[in-house]
């Protein structure tokens, strides 16, 4: 899709461009660190029918974070095949930020892709854009690096070619744990992922309510990696 490819350039340009508060992080400032966590990943409106796309049970996944970004990829293991790739590129807003507390205010752009899909058979998926203001808290000297932040997205979905409106709320902490070398520390993480996924139906299908492709996301993952 050709709006598709243009926003997730555009994102990607924007975490390129974007300032970062460094100043703001107590000491290493980027973290890679693998992930193991649940999802419930049910459907949230009037059923289609029988056709069901909902996961409930354990991901494994990968989590890169540096200031001004943060990324993250899961995979369930079972069926169906679960899939959830989504980073969030924020900017802190200067005037409403204390720096020397280790406070900030980011505005944030958040992108995602969502895919359930059945071994050679049918498959939901659904892309997001959203805005959002946050909160990011890294009390200096102190290893610890805490945020949390809603969005309002734009939601397009090849299942039904159609487009919606969605919301959710993402909330992470990272701390230094072990300290390796000089600028090298073993840290932990977690990261909790709330998300609405509203899709219209395609116009014609008799059968569809308009919550019938609409599903919700709750993730909570724990990580394991180095800060660096």
């Amino acid at each position: 899709m050709n709006i598709r490819s243009a926003l997730l350039g555009a994102v990607y340009a924007l975490g390129l461009w974007l300032p970062v508060a460094a100043d703001a992080q107590p000491g290493p400032l980027r973290t890679v660190s693998v992930s193991a966590g649940m999802v419930d990943f049910s459907h949230a409106g009037t059923p289609a029918g029988t056709l069901r796309f909902d996961y409930n049970g354990p991901t494994l996944g990968v989590v890169f974070r540096q200031p001004g970004l943060f990324a993250m990829a899961t995979m369930g293991i079972g069926s169906p095949t679960l899939v959830d790739a989504n980073a969030t590129v924020s900017l802190a807003l200067r005037r409403l930020s204390v720096p020397r507390r280790g406070l900030e205010v980011p505005a944030m752009i958040t992108i995602g892709h969502m895919r359930s899909q059945y071994k050679g058979g049918n498959r939901w998926d659904a892309t997001r854009i959203g805005l959002g203001v946050g909160l990011q808290w890294a009390p200096p000297n102190s290893g610890l690096t805490v945020r949390a932040n809603p969005t309002l997205s734009m939601i397009s979905s090849t299942l039904t070619n159609g487009y919606g409106l969605g919301f959710g709320a993402e909330a992470d902490a990272v701390l230094a744990v072990v300290r390796i070398k000089a600028g090298l520390h073993m840290m932990l993480g977690y990261t909790f992922q709330y998300q609405v996924w509203n899709i219209n139906p395609p116009r014609g299908l008799q059968y569809a309510s308009k919550t019938s492709f609409d599903y919700r996301s709750v993730t909570h993952v724990a990580r394991l990696g180095l800060r660096f």
